[in-house]
C-alpha cells in the first residue's frame, strides 16, 4: 500500500472508489460522494475530451448495431462540423451553447437543415450515452434547438421535350455511363440501387431486375448494404428499352465466355462501381452542350432527375400511384401522392371535365 486512505461506496448499484492522503480529505470525499449519489447528481471524474468520447462511443456503442456507411457518415459529420468546435474540449466543460454555435455557423454557411439535423443526431447520440456511463450531469444537447436551414431545391423532372433532347444525347450508349442513365431513366431506380446491380440481379428470361442492394464508397471501397427500408427490397419489371441497354452491357463482355454474377453491371472500371461525383459531373457536361447546341434554359440535371422524370412520365402515362409507389420502393402512398402531387393536379383537371355533363 501507499499510505493513502481508500473509499469505497456502493449504493443501488452503483460503485465508487477513491483515494485521499490523509483522513480529512477521505471523510470530505466520502461525504460529498454520498451527497451526490443520494440524489442522483453523481459525475466519475474523466479527463476524456469529446474527441477520445467520440471514438469510444462509435467504437463500443455504434459499430456493433449500424451499417458501416451509417458509421462513415457518422464520423464525416464529426470530423467536417463538431471536432472544430469542441474536438479537444473536456467532455465534462461542454455546454448547449458550445453546440448551438456548431448548428448557427451551419445556418451561416448555408447548410440545409436536414444535414444540421444529421450533425445534431450525432452529438446528442454522443452526450446520452457519456450521461448514462455517468461521465456527464446531464446531455448538453438537450438545450439545443435545430436553426432553420435553407429550403431544400425540389428535384427537377424533365419535361416529354427535354426529355427527348437529353435522350438523344445518350442514346448511342458508346460509354458505359449512357447506359447507366438510360436504364436509371427507364426504371426509376435511385443512384445508389443502379449502381450496386450485379448480373446476379437481372432476369431477362423474365425482364425483371431485383433491387437487393444500395452501394456507399467508404475510405475507396465500394460496400454493398441493403436497403433502409423493406419496401425498396422490390423486383422492378423492365420495358424494353432497359433490356436493350442490359443486352449492350453483356455484348461489352463478349470476349469473355462466363459473366461473373457478382459482377457490376454498370462497372465503373476496376470492377468498381460507378460514383455518383463522376456521374453527376457527365450530365452536367451532357447539360451544357444541349444548352450550346440551341436550348439555351435547358436545366443542369443531376441523377436523382432521371427518378423524378420515370415517376412523372408514369403518372402522365396513366400509371396507378400504387403501383408507381412499389416501383419506386417509397415507404407510403403518400410520399408518392406529394411528390407528384403537380402531375396529378393536370389529371384531376381533366376528371373534372369528363363528368361536367353530369351536372
Amino acid at each position: 500500500m501507499d499510505g493513502r486512505y481508500c473509499i469505497r461506496i456502493m449504493r443501488d448499484g452503483q460503485k465508487v472508489t477513491k483515494y485521499a492522503k490523509t483522513r480529512k480529505e477521505a471523510e470530505s470525499i466520502l461525504r460529498e460522494i454520498s451527497y451526490e449519489l443520494e440524489r442522483g447528481v453523481y459525475r466519475k471524474n474523466t479527463k476524456q475530451t469529446c474527441d477520445q468520447w467520440f471514438a469510444t462511443w462509435i467504437d463500443t456503442y455504434k459499430k456493433p448495431s449500424c451499417k458501416q456507411s451509417t458509421i462513415a457518415e457518422y464520423q464525416c459529420y464529426y470530423k467536417v462540423h463538431i471536432k472544430p468546435m469542441i474536438g479537444k474540449i473536456n467532455l465534462q466543460s461542454v455546454k448547449a451553447s458550445h453546440i448551438q454555435k456548431i448548428l448557427n455557423g451551419m445556418q451561416e454557411n448555408g447548410y440545409s437543415e436536414k444535414v444540421m439535423h444529421h450533425v445534431f443526431v450525432v452529438v446528442n447520440g454522443m452526450m446520452q450515452q457519456a450521461v448514462k456511463e455517468q461521465l456527464i450531469l446531464f446531455n448538453p444537447a438537450d438545450g439545443v434547438t435545430v436553426p432553420k436551414g435553407k429550403p431544400q431545391e425540389s428535384h427537377i423532372a424533365m419535361t416529354v421535350q427535354e426529355q427527348k433532347l437529353f435522350t438523344d444525347h445518350i442514346q448511342d450508349g458508346n460509354q458505359i455511363l449512357d447506359s447507366f442513365l438510360q436504364f436509371q431513366l427507364c426504371t426509376g431506380l435511385r443512384f445508389g440501387e443502379c449502381a450496386a446491380l450485379r448480373w446476379q440481379d437481372i432476369d431477362l428470361k423474365n425482364k425483371v431486375v431485383h433491387v437487393r442492394h444500395t452501394v456507399h464508397t467508404v475510405d475507396g471501397v465500394d460496400v454493398l448494404t441493403s436497403p433502409k427500408t423493406k419496401s425498396s427490397l422490390r423486383t422492378v419489371p423492365l420495358i424494353p428499352k432497359a433490356i436493350e441497354v442490359l443486352r449492350r452491357e453483356k455484348a461489352r463482355t463478349a470476349g469473355q465466355k462466363v459473366i461473373a454474377l457478382d459482377r457490376y453491371v454498370f462497372d465503373g472500371g476496376n470492377d468498381r462501381a460507378v460514383t455518383l461525383q463522376t456521374l453527376n459531373r457527365y450530365m452536367k457536361r451532357i447539360c451544357k452542350e444541349i444548352r450550346q447546341e440551341g436550348t439555351e434554359d435547358f436545366p443542369t440535371l443531376t441523377s436523382h432527375c432521371l427518378r423524378h422524370s420515370f415517376a412523372t412520365r408514369a403518372i402522365e402515362n396513366g400509371m396507378p400511384p400504387q403501383t408507381l409507389k412499389s416501383i419506386l420502393g417509397h415507404s407510403s402512398l403518400s410520399m408518392t401522392m406529394d411528390l407528384y402531387s403537380h402531375v396529378l393536379g393536370d389529371q384531376k383537371q381533366a376528371g373534372m371535365e369528363l363528368i361536367a355533363s353530369a351536372f
